[in-house]
């Protein structure tokens, strides 16, 4: 995944092959719920867009515009790191910042 910063308030999020690229991710969302380019989620305070789907309909690209700009106190920031959440501090903007690929362990 690669997070770009666009403004004080926006990232946009690529990720690469798409989301719910594993069966195990659809206990988050059911990849038969379609999301096509232009769908908008309006939370309280943010707006998200999709932005490029999968030639399988998943999203690729998504926008995150919240009202508040990123380095608000109130924002904490995390990432999927070695073994758990690790801080995440949004990238400056106009610049980009690749993030590692997950690694998931079922079991022990």
């Amino acid at each position: 995944m690669t997070v770009h910063r666009l403004d004080e308030r926006t990232l946009e999020l690529d990720y690469g092959g798409g989301i719910l690229s594993m069966p195990f991710l659809e206990l988050y969302r059911d990849r038969d719920i379609p999301m096509p380019v232009g769908t908008r989620i309006e939370l309280e305070g943010l707006s998200i867009e999709v932005r490029a789907t999968t030639a399988d309909g998943r999203v690729s690209k998504a926008r995150f515009s919240f009202d508040t700009p990123l380095e608000a106190p109130s924002f904490k920031f995390y990432f999927w790191g070695e073994g758990g959440f690790e801080a995440f501090v949004p990238p400056a903007v106009g610049q980009s910042r690749s993030m590692p690929k997950p690694r998931i362990a079922l079991g022990l």
